[in-house]
């Protein structure tokens, strides 16, 4: 039995049936019906219920695979640690960050990034804080930068700053009346203000509804959107408000001028920013050195 036959048996469950992994894996579905017999003769197990759609596994077959994703995970790591050693400059990185806190930082961490290591192959990824989660778990990113409260166990995460939260709108809004830009005030001094928000789906909605919980308040919302940064923008030339997470100038920058901004003052509404991936796996030297450089960037004032 190899490692090959061994992703066989995975692949067929990923896909639900044999002839569609057969069709993903560009062979004959009587040909890796017989290599899935091969491994079950020499097991003496039966892996599938091939008679379920899709197909599923025996108690025999969920044993099985429990290892045998075990043994794919270390042949992984194991190419990615002999890959470190000779040079480690050069793979595949994929970062799930919201386009907010990207179009932002990103250019200059990227910048700075690539001048170490220009030959890696970054891919960056939006996702809402819930599929972040699920997707560095499902080994679809390599290192996700997130705001969290609760911590997955499933998960390393390295700090990088605590967010603060800022509420931005139109300088003909009341609460740009009644406060000068810069200053520190309690969510429930806006109760009256009208909201632009992200959508539900979206992880900074679930932040929002517990400021507003917290505050007391259970303010008008206006206008839903995709993006923090539209959302923000929106409320800027309607003179409504909004409110926005900062963990660097940088993300805030381009909302500060000509418009209202204060923060919102009561500290059990931040959380922390931070840089996470799944436990248990081998970062190449080009990933370890992106999360160094992410720290330096984001804890400097």
């Amino acid at each position: 039995m190899t490692i090959e036959n061994i992703g066989y048996i995975l692949e067929v469950l990923k896909c639900g049936s044999i002839s569609s992994a057969a069709n993903k894996l560009f062979m004959s579905q009587p040909l890796l019906s017989q290599k899935i017999r091969n491994i079950e003769q020499e097991l003496g197990i039966v892996n599938f219920n091939r008679y379920s759609t899709p197909i599923s596994l025996t108690y025999a077959g969920e044993i099985f695979v429990k290892y045998a994703e075990e043994i794919i995970e270390s042949k992984c790591n194991l190419c990615k640690e002999i890959e470190d050693i000779n040079g480690g400059h050069s793979g595949r990185l994929r970062i799930g960050i919201s386009t907010h806190r990207a179009l932002y930082t990103l250019p200059q961490l990227l910048s700075e990034y690539r001048k170490e290591y220009p030959v890696v192959d970054v891919n960056i990824m939006d996702y809402s804080l819930t599929t972040f989660t699920d997707a560095l778990l499902a080994d679809q990113v390599d290192l996700a930068m997130i705001s969290h409260g609760k911590i997955n166990k499933n998960l390393e995460y390295t700090f990088l700053r605590r967010d603060k939260v800022i509420l931005v709108g139109g300088m003909n809004t009341e609460i740009a009346q009644r406060f000068p830009v810069g200053e520190t005030i309690s969510i429930k001094q806006a109760e009256n203000e009208k909201f632009v928000s992200v959508q539900e789906k979206f992880g900074f909605r679930m932040n929002q509804s517990e400021i507003f919980k917290a505050g007391g308040i259970d303010p008008e919302i206006v206008l839903e959107t995709f993006n923090i940064d539209l959302a923000c923008r929106l409320a800027i030339v309607s003179d409504f408000v909004s409110l926005c997470p900062e963990a660097h100038p940088l993300e805030t920058e381009f909302l500060k001028k000509d418009s209202f901004y204060c923060y919102i003052k009561d500290q059990e509404y931040s959380r922390n920013f931070s840089i996470c991936y799944r436990k248990g796996i081998f970062l190449p030297k080009y990933m370890r050195a992106f999360i160094e450089m992410a720290v330096k960037l984001y804890r400097e004032p």
